[in-house]
């Protein structure tokens, strides 16, 4: 019966047109009025508390919201449907009349949702609690059991764990078998497994097993507007492309094509469009290929567009992450391809690919605190202060000497939710505008200068034995413009994998031994220098490995200098911020943070050693706060020193150190004009994998020694950094160890300090890429501080500082660790 009213309910509900009928106590019918809009059918199902058919249109609007790209709303519908999911559940009873198997479908939904967004965690999550609940609620041999596993196979391919993906589609398998139910299309699930099974037989490379598994899921089935059939036919193109028969390739191609119109925001859509471009790639048809890439990038830049305003920092990450390769792969496809006929424009769409990428992933989010702090929206205050406690908690669980991993990600997904609610909840939110093209840039420049994108890509191969995959190999495209640019100019270094391997090493080893480096600048700068060196000035936005060095250090033996001499270099994380627009120092607003007092029980002796280091002994999370921090009394005194400076030139001036200098008075400081903070800093490489980046980079503050717990634990991470108040912000000075460092993501920046300060607000940063020393770091920030104040030239003042430093201690190691990012 139940199956029944399922095919009845699913004819009715799909043309739009439902009347409901009531009995009223003299048995009449009343009839209500029909509408074809799930939105009104849901708003008069709701209005007469009717959980059943609220929570089917529900999910109707939901699926019509993700069908359309808004991602936002699908997820909302979905946990509205999810809700009355626990309501109807919770009564308990007999369910045989209530469409079962409808009832539990938010929370698979929820999971593919985030399947399709890359949020694996959460897409676990979802389809765990279906199977638990079918589990739970289903008969043994209900084929609406197989589902769940269906889901978790899947999550568990895109995270790479082949084995486990296998289990959970073999489990499918056995469950769809033993299914007795009737009135279902058992072919439905059928399809979606064997789909499954064939992506872990191609990703073995096991061609005779894969090509077993497409015939099975091609074989019947009908299309009913999902994406599942043109899935199969892009599965099928996808595979004899890779097997060379491009005649076969097309064929599905363009019935891929032809069943997933109305399917636009879908995976197989991207899916689609990669094998196409691919095809017509391989098959030398450049200007197609053009063509067809350019159509992927913009089908993604339109997907951000609609979604990422409402997202997380790690929604957007793990999101952008979704299409990174696509995006990796035209990077490759222009590299290769760049004197080919029809290659005129590639150059062009490669600029504003990586002006459009760069700025995906810095969320808005202080903006929002702003206006919410403003609205009086106490419950919306309520949350945000909520948030920024949950990230000291995450903080304090990883530097527990005991991990408690199931505690760390529940607070991962409680940060994660508060900041849905935060943002999808200010009137702040909006779609996000990506329409800054290197025209804009070109705009930005005066002459003599130039904006330099250095933009590191992986070798895509179409031949060998990594055919159609990304290979080892690594090269850096270089790509700039000035004021009379037609188009962005370009050229390719070669040799990334030395750059990477053998000549950072070299380089880093040099540095750190103080000896003369007469490598490293013919190996990364001769290169730019054959097309840059007539600029005067060059805004340099890097990736990869140059993110990893400091330009200026680079020694010319030829000519007896380095590079600090030769040309004037402005690091800026994206050359769209040539033409961002000038923000005015409104007031002369200073604070400081330094020397503090890592046991808040007595200051005990001070340290008469002036050449200490502001950096840390132990590699590890867990046994940071348990070591011993050396005074940093030259902090005290640069602190007292640049004071002196900013007073005569009538700055406010606030001094924070000892026992002053906090965790929570640090995060108080509302937007200061400068913030300087003077004290030990840290980037640990060597914690477990898979941890957050953003935990392991941070600084040292008061009180980190207390042996008694404390909500603000002294440490400062890059995690907590981005919560500060600093959206006026013109310069934050970090002044301590490694803190330019952080895990490297190609094409996005350094997910460290760097990232959390800029996240925060920040203009311009000044931070360190190795060790320092207290004295020489003391010296060079008095002198930037006197120079700047005196001239107003921000990067002319640390040039001129670095060069003053060097009279007295000329080794790069000392006067080269620190950089200047912004503009």
């Amino acid at each position: 019966m139940r199956a029944v009213l399922t095919i009845l309910l699913t004819i009715i509900s799909t043309s739009g047109v439902w009347a409901q009928n009531t009995l009223d106590k003299k048995n009449q019918i009343s009839r209500q009025p029909i509408t074809l809009s799930p939105n009104a059918m849901l708003s008069y199902y709701s209005g007469r508390g009717n959980l059943k058919m609220t929570l089917y249109y529900a999910m109707m609007v939901g699926d019509s919201s993700r069908n359309s790209g808004n991602m936002a709303e699908a997820e909302r519908k979905y946990n509205e449907a999810s809700l009355i999911t626990v309501k109807i559940t919770e009564k308990g009873g007999s369910f045989r009349n209530i469409l079962l198997e409808s009832i539990i479908d938010p929370y698979e939904r929820l999971g593919k949702l985030y399947l399709q967004t890359n949020n694996l965690r959460k897409a676990e999550m979802y389809f765990e609690k279906a199977r638990e609940e079918k589990d739970k609620h289903l008969v043994k041999h209900s084929v609406y059991r197989v589902s769940p596993y269906v889901g978790l196979g899947q999550v568990y391919f895109k995270k790479g764990d082949l084995p486990k993906a296998m289990y959970y589609f073999e489990e499918a398998q056995n469950l769809l078998n033993a299914a007795t139910t009737s009135f279902y299309d058992f072919g439905i699930q059928e399809r979606d497994i064997v789909s499954g099974l064939y992506e872990i037989a191609m990703a073995k490379g096991d061609y005779k097993s894969a090509y077993k598994y497409l015939k099975r899921s091609a074989s019947g089935g009908k299309y009913s507007g999902s994406d599942q059939i043109p899935g199969i036919f892009q599965k099928e193109a996808d595979f004899y492309l890779r097997t060379g028969d491009y005649e076969k390739s097309r064929h599905y191609l363009e019935k891929a094509k032809l069943y997933s119109r109305g399917i636009a925001y879908s995976v197989v859509s991207y899916k689609i469009g990669r094998t196409e471009a691919l095809l017509k790639w391989a098959r030398g048809d450049w200007s197609g290929a053009n063509k067809s890439f350019a159509l992927l990038s913009n089908s993604y830049k339109k997907n951000v567009s609609k979604n990422f305003a409402s997202m997380t920092e790690n929604e957007r990450e793990l999101f952008a992450k979704a299409f990174k390769e696509d995006f990796d792969l035209f990077n490759s496809y222009v590299v290769q391809n760049l004197n080919r006929e029809h290659s005129d424009q590639l150059p062009a769409e490669l600029y504003d690919n990586q002006l459009f990428g760069k700025a995906l992933l810095l969320n808005q989010i202080n903006k929002i605190k702003n206006e919410i702090a403003k609205s009086g929206n106490t419950e919306l205050q309520n949350k945000v202060a909520r948030w920024e406690k949950e990230k000291t908690t995450l903080t304090n669980l990883y530097f527990a000497k005991s991990r408690d991993q199931a505690a760390i990600e529940r607070t991962e997904l409680t940060i994660e939710e508060l900041e849905t609610d935060i943002n999808q909840n200010s009137r702040l939110l909006q779609a996000i505008q990506n329409d800054i093209h290197w025209q804009d840039v070109k705009q930005g420049l005066k002459d003599g200068e130039a904006a330099v994108e250095i933009v590191r890509v992986r070798k895509f191969e179409l031949e060998g034995a990594r055919k159609y995959a990304f290979g080892d190999s690594v090269m850096y495209v270089v790509l700039f413009i000035d004021h009379h640019s037609t188009g962005p100019r370009c050229f390719v270094i070669k040799n990334g994998n030395s750059l990477e391997d053998r000549y950072l090493h070299y380089y880093h080893n040099s540095i750190l031994a103080r000896q003369k480096d007469t490598i490293s600048y013919d190996q990364f700068w001769l290169p730019l220098k054959k097309y840059l060196s007539s600029y005067k000035r060059l805004f340099i936005s890097s990736d990869g490995v140059y993110n990893q060095i400091n330009l200026n250090t680079l020694y010319n033996s030829a000519a007896g200098r380095y590079l600090l001499d030769e040309t004037d270099i402005v690091l800026v994380t994206n050359t769209k911020d040539i033409v961002s627009p000038t923000r005015p120092i409104v007031s002369k607003r200073a604070i400081f943070f330094g020397r503090p007092e890592y046991k808040l029980l007595a200051s005990g002796n001070v340290s008469k050693n002036e050449h200490v280091s502001r950096s840390i002994e132990s590699e590890s999370l867990e046994n940071l706060k348990e070591q011993k921090f050396d005074d940093l009394p030259q902090t005290e005194v640069e602190i007292a020193a640049i004071g002196k400076v900013l007073e005569q030139h009538q700055w406010q001036f606030q001094s924070n150190t000892g026992s002053q200098a906090t965790e929570g008075k640090l995060k108080s400081a509302i937007n200061p004009t400068v913030l300087h903070i003077a004290t030990h800093g840290f980037f640990l490489q060597s914690d477990l994998p898979g941890s957050n980046s953003m935990i392991r980079s941070g600084i040292i503050l008061s009180g980190i020694n207390n042996a008694e717990s404390s909500e603000e634990d002294g440490v400062l991470t890059a995690l907590e950094s981005t919560s500060l108040h600093l959206d006026s912000t013109d310069l934050v000075v970090l002044s301590a160890c490694e803190t330019g460092l952080g895990e490297i993501k190609n094409g996005e920046g350094v997910y460290g300090l760097q990232r959390g300060f800029i996240v925060a607000g920040a203009r311009h940063l000044l931070m360190s890429l190795w060790k320092v020393d207290d004295l020489a770091t003391r010296l060079l920030m008095e002198e930037f501080y006197k120079a700047w104040l005196s001239t107003g030239d921000l990067h002319g003042a640390f040039k001129g500082a670095q060069r003053s430093l060097r009279k007295n201690y000329p080794d790069p190691y000392d006067w080269g660790a620190f950089v200047l990012f912004g503009n």
